[in-house]
C-alpha cells in the first residue's frame, strides 16, 4: 500500500506525454497513478480466446515502468514478428502481451479495481495504479452504419493517416470514398449517462488524502467527458491539497487530427481556452506552453494561476520541469523523493517470467484463467457517441452492431454474428500466440532440403546441441562428440536451450518456432552467452543441406539480434572480413550466401555494418580488395532490392563527403564510383537527385564517365540528372522510364522549384506552380502540405480571392537560419 499523503497523477489519454514517461522512469517519486478508463473498450473475435479488452492508459503505464527493468525491449518487438497474434491496433508486442494477461484475468469491463490491483501486484508488488471508474462502458461512434469504439476508431484512423503520409498517392485500404461522399466525421458526443459511471472508491480516497494532484491529459475527448462527471469534479474540489493541469497543447503534441475532427464536428471547441473553462471549477493552476503565452489574460479570467513553460518534449523530460510542476501544487521535489529498496528477485526477470509463461502453449483446465482460456462474455453497459459517417477501418474484431440499435441493445452478438456483421474492409483476424502455437508453422520456414538424407546424424556434432536423434537405416550413426566449451557454458546457464534449438530447426522434429522463445528469454540477463549461440547457429547455417531449414535458424538469429545487437554486428562484420580474405571460390560463394541471410536479421544494424564495411575498403590501395568489395556489394544488390537501396544511399553519402573534402584523394573517389557500377542505373540516378547537393551533380557525372565502360549506364544516370535540373515532370518521367515519377523525386523537384521561384516572387498561385511542375494541382497541393508539415520548406498556404497561394514564410525561414547558426 503506498504511503498516505503522496502525489497523485491522473492520466487521461492513450498517448503518454514526455513528462509522464520521465516521472515513470525516475522511479524515486512516490506516486499513485489514476488512469482514466472512460474510453476503454473491447474487441471481440469469433474465437473467444482471441478477444481483447483494452485499457490503454493502464497498459502503456505498465509497459513504460517495465522498460526500467528489461534490458532489451527490442526482444519483444522481434517476438511479435513470429507469434501469430491478433493485434489490430498494432500496439507494441509487450503492450499486447500485457493486454492479453489482463484480459485473461478479467475479460469484461466490470470490477476493474481488483483486476488492476492483481496485475500491478504481480508485476510490481504494490497498489500504485488504479482505474478512475470501477466499471467501464464502451462509448461508440457511428462509422458507415457500424458502431465502433471511439478510441479504436481514433487509433486506427491515425494509423491509416500515417500509412497514407508514408506512402503518398496510395488509396486508403478498403475505404475509397464514393464520389460526393463527405470526408471526415460528423459526430455528436452523447454523454447524458456520464453520471452512471461508478467511480473507483479507492481512487477517490487517494485523491482526498493526496499532497497534491497533477492532471495530465493527452486526450481531449476523454477530458471533456470527465469534466461533465459531477462526482469526479466534486472529488477534486474536496482535498485541501492543490490541483494543477499540464496543458496538452505543446509542439508535436499528442492531440490527433481525428480527435480534433470529432470534437470540432461535435460542437466542442478543441482549444486551450475551452479546456480551461472546464477546469476552473476544480483546478488551482494550469501550466501552458510559452507559445500560448498570448492567452494568459483569458486564462487568468478563470481564476486559475497560469504558469508559462517551455513544453518542448525534451524540456518536459527534465528535472527542472518536474520541479516547476510540483511547485504549482506546493510540493518540494527533494522532500518527496524516496529511496528504493532492491528487489529480492530482479523485477525484469519477474516480468519476463509472468509473460513468458503465456508464450508457450499449456493444457489449461476448462474455465481456468489464462491466455488459453475462454473469456466470459462481456457484460459492460454501453454509451453511444452518435454519428461519424466515414467508412470504418476498425478491424474485424469490433462489436459491429447496427447503427440504429438503441444503447440498451448494444450487448455484443455471438461470435459468429460478429464475423458476419464486420465491415467489408475489415482485416482478417490472426490467431493468438497461446491458443494454437503448436499448430502454426513459422512465417517463413523453409522446407527440409531434398537430396541424400543425413537427418540421422548425431545432433550434438559439429557444434549442434545435445539432441538424441537415431540414425536411419541408410546412414550409420555418427559417433558421439564431447560438447565444446561454448556448448558447456550454455548448458550450464540455460540447460534446455540447445535442445530446444534442435527441436525447432531440425527437420525430423517439426516443432513450432514459438517453442524456442521462452528458452531464449532466459538469456536476457546473460548477454555473454549470445556470441556463443551465434557461433553455433552459424555452424548450423554452414550445414544447411544436411541439417535444417535455414529460415528457422535466421528467425532465431533475428531474435538474438534484437536482444544483443552489438554481438550481431560483430558476427556480421567478422563474416564480411572473412569473405574479403577467402581464396577458395566455392567457400567465398557460401560465405556470401550466409551473410545475405544474416543481413535480414536486423534492419537497424545491417546498415551500420555495411556502412563500416564500405568505409574500411573504399580507400584501400589493394586492387584485389577493391574488386572483392565490389563483388560482395554486387551480390547483395542482386539478392534483395532493399539491400541495393541501402548500399546505393551509403555510397552516395561517402561520395558527397569525399567530393566536398578538399583533401580527398582521387583513389577513394574512383573506388566509390567503381562500386556504384554495381547499382541499377535508375536507382543510382534517383539517389543522386534526392541525396546529392545539386552543386555536386555535374562533378558526379564527370566522375562516372571517367570510370565507366558502360555507355548505356552512363546515359541513363546523366539523363535523370539533366531532367531533374530542368525540373520538367515529363522529362523526368521519360528519363526514369516510369508512368509516374516517384514521390521522393517529386519532392526534390518541388524543393528546387520552390528555391528558384518562390523565394524570388514571395508567393505563387498553386495552379501555376503545379503547372510548372507538370503535375495536377491536387497532387502538388498534397506534396507542398507534406513538406510544410515536415519543415522541408519555409512556406504556408493562403487563400486570397478564392485562389490558393503558396506563400514564403519569412519568419519560419529566419527561425530555421537561427537554429542552424546555434547548431553550428
Amino acid at each position: 500500500m503506498p504511503a498516505q499523503n503522496e502525489l497523485v497523477i491522473i492520466i487521461i489519454g492513450h498517448k503518454q506525454s514526455p513528462f509522464i514517461k520521465y516521472i515513470i522512469d525516475r522511479d524515486d517519486i512516490p506516486v499513485t497513478w489514476i488512469c482514466s478508463n472512460v474510453l476503454d473498450f473491447q474487441l471481440y473475435h469469433a474465437d473467444p480466446a482471441k478477444a481483447s479488452t483494452y485499457h490503454l492508459e493502464f497498459t502503456n503505464l505498465l509497459e513504460q515502468k517495465a522498460r526500467n527493468y528489461i534490458e532489451s525491449l527490442a526482444i519483444f518487438e522481434t517476438l511479435g514478428k513470429f507469434l501469430d497474434i491478433n493485434n489490430p491496433l498494432s500496439i507494441s508486442t509487450l503492450n499486447y502481451l500485457i493486454t492479453k494477461y489482463i484480459t485473461s484475468i478479467n475479460p469484461s469491463l466490470n470490477d476493474l479495481s481488483e483486476t488492476w490491483k492483481e496485475t500491478v501486484r504481480a508485476f510490481f508488488g504494490d497498489d500504485s495504479i488504479l482505474p478512475l471508474f470501477e466499471d467501464g462502458r464502451v462509448i461508440y461512434v457511428k462509422v458507415g452504419g457500424v458502431e465502433v469504439p471511439v478510441r479504436q476508431y481514433i487509433v486506427m484512423e491515425e494509423a491509416e493517416r500515417k500509412r497514407r503520409a508514408d506512402s503518398p498517392g496510395k488509396p486508403k485500404k478498403g475505404s475509397e470514398k464514393e464520389e460526393g461522399q463527405e470526408e471526415g466525421v460528423t459526430a455528436i458526443i452523447d454523454i447524458e449517462d456520464i453520471d452512471k459511471f461508478k467511480l473507483c472508491g479507492e481512487a477517490i480516497k487517494r485523491i482526498e488524502q493526496s499532497r497534491g494532484v497533477l492532471i495530465i491529459p493527452t486526450d481531449l475527448i476523454s477530458f471533456h467527458i470527465l469534466a461533465q462527471c459531477e462526482e469526479f469534479t466534486e472529488a477534486l474540489k474536496e482535498p485541501e491539497s492543490k490541483v494543477a493541469l499540464i496543458s496538452p497543447f505543446w509542439p508535436d503534441g499528442p492531440i490527433s487530427t481525428t480527435e480534433l475532427e470529432i470534437l470540432g464536428r461535435s460542437g466542442i471547441e478543441p482549444t486551450l481556452t475551452a479546456l480551461a473553462s472546464e477546469l476552473k471549477e476544480f483546478a488551482d493552476a494550469i501550466i501552458i506552453d510559452e507559445r500560448d503565452s498570448g492567452l494568459i489574460p483569458q486564462l487568468r479570467e478563470t481564476g486559475m494561476t497560469v504558469l508559462v513553460e517551455n513544453m518542448d518534449p525534451a524540456a518536459q523530460a527534465s528535472e527542472q520541469f518536474l520541479e516547476r510542476a510540483l511547485k504549482t501544487i506546493s510540493i518540494d521535489l527533494e522532500a518527496i523523493k524516496e529511496e528504493r529498496t532492491p528487489e529480492a528477485v530482479p523485477l525484469g526477470e519477474k516480468i519476463i517470467s509472468i509473460l513468458s509463461d503465456r508464450l508457450t502453449p499449456k493444457d489449461a483446465k476448462e474455465g481456468e484463467p489464462g491466455l488459453e482460456g475462454t473469456p466470459r462474455p462481456p457484460t459492460a453497459p454501453v454509451t453511444t457517441i452518435d454519428a461519424p459517417t466515414a467508412p470504418a477501418h476498425a478491424g474485424g474484431t469490433q462489436p459491429a452492431k447496427p447503427a440504429s440499435a438503441p444503447p440498451a441493445a448494444a450487448a455484443p452478438a455471438p461470435a459468429t454474428t460478429n464475423v458476419q456483421a464486420a465491415p467489408p474492409e475489415a482485416r482478417p483476424a490472426s490467431s493468438s500466440p497461446a491458443s494454437d502455437a503448436t499448430a502454426t508453422n513459422p512465417p517463413s520456414a523453409a522446407s527440409p532440403a531434398s537430396g541424400p538424407s543425413t537427418a540421422g546424424q548425431q545432433a550434438n556434432g559439429d557444434g549442434v546441441g545435445p539432441g538424441k536423434a537415431t540414425g536411419t537405416t541408410e546412414i550409420k550413426q555418427a559417433p558421439a562428440q564431447a560438447p565444446t566449451s561454448d556448448e558447456a557454458a550454455i548448458d550450464e546457464a540455460a540447460p534446455s536451450l540447445l535442445g530446444d534449438i534442435d527441436k525447432v530447426i531440425l527437420p525430423r522434429y517439426e516443432a513450432s518456432i514459438e517453442l524456442i522463445f521462452s528458452s531464449l528469454l532466459s538469456i536476457v540477463d546473460k548477454p555473454r552467452l549470445v556470441p556463443m549461440i551465434y557461433k553455433i547457429l552459424v555452424k548450423k547455417l554452414a550445414k544447411l543441406d544436411e541439417l535444417n531449414p535455414e529460415a528457422r535458424t535466421i528467425d532465431i538469429i533475428t531474435y538474438l539480434a534484437a536482444h544483443n545487437p552489438d554481438a550481431y554486428s560483430e558476427l556480421f562484420s567478422e563474416l564480411l572480413s572473412d569473405a574479403i580474405k577467402e581464396e577458395d571460390g566455392e567457400r567465398f560463394e557460401d560465405l556470401l550466401h550466409m551473410v545475405s541471410l544474416i543481413m535480414s536479421a536486423s534492419q537497424a544494424k545491417r546498415q551500420e555494418v555495411i556502412r563500416n564495411f564500405i568505409k574500411e575498403n573504399m580507400a584501400t590501395g589493394s586492387e584485389f580488395a577493391v574488386e572483392r568489395t565490389r563483388k560482395i556489394l554486387n551480390y547483395f544488390i542482386n539478392k534483395d532490392p532493399l539491400f541495393g537501396v541501402i548500399i546505393c544511399k551509403t555510397l552516395i553519402e561517402f561520395m558527397v563527403a569525399e567530393m566536398e573534402d578538399p583533401k580527398s584523394g582521387a583513389n577513394t573517389i574512383n573506388n566509390l564510383a567503381f562500386f556504384l557500377l554495381s547499382v541499377d542505373a535508375v536507382l543510382l540516378g534517383e539517389t543522386i537527385v534526392t541525396d546529392m547537393p545539386e552543386a555536386l551533380q555535374v562533378k558526379a557525372k564527370g566522375i562516372l564517365e571517367a570510370v565507366s565502360c558502360g555507355q548505356s549506364f552512363n546515359n541513363i544516370v546523366i539523363n535523370i540528372i539533366n531532367a531533374y535540373q530542368t525540373g520538367e515532370y515529363e522529362a523526368l518521367r521519360k528519363a526514369l522510364n516510369v508512368k509516374r515519377v516517384p514521390a521522393s523525386i517529386q519532392m526534390a523537384v518541388l524543393k528546387r522549384k520552390y528555391a528558384s521561384q518562390l523565394l524570388k516572387a514571395g508567393s505563387v498561385p498553386l495552379d501555376i506552380f503545379a503547372e510548372k511542375l507538370g503535375m495536377p494541382s491536387s497532387e502538388a497541393e498534397k506534396l507542398i502540405y507534406d513538406m510544410i508539415l515536415k519543415d522541408d520548406i519555409a512556406a504556408r498556404m493562403e487563400v486570397v480571392g478564392g485562389k490558393l497561394y503558396i506563400v514564403h514564410d519569412e519568419k519560419k525561414s529566419k527561425d530555421a537560419g537561427k537554429g542552424q547558426e546555434r547548431a553550428a
